[in-house]
């Protein structure tokens, strides 16, 4: 599916990790584009704490349609790798 077969284990790892990265850094831009002003200065703060437990509790309790919003963000971060863009809608770079 991502063109990885013939990629080393540690490839495979490294670019699964960025992807993943990349697809939640655009779940939360696109979540926080639904939050208001409220919403957003809890958000900020729950992040400054750096507890990613709380931040996913926060997205799902906050965000009715989170899933759905994770699901297109890894469509199109996918996408856009498959398609051979080594930038990835601006959020960042995987290099294989």
């Amino acid at each position: 599916m991502l063109g990885l077969e013939k990629a080393s284990n540690e490839t495979q790892g490294q670019v699964i990790g960025e992807l993943g990265l990349l697809i939640l850094q655009l779940s939360i831009v696109k979540a926080t584009e639904k939050m208001t002003n409220e919403q957003l200065i809890a958000f900020e703060e729950l992040l400054a704490k750096q507890k990613p437990e709380e931040i996913q509790a926060f997205l799902q309790d906050n965000i009715f349609e989170f899933d759905m919003i994770a699901i297109e963000a890894s469509k199109e971060v996918i996408e856009e790798y498959k398609s051979g863009r080594n930038e990835i809608n601006g959020y960042g770079e995987v290099r294989v």
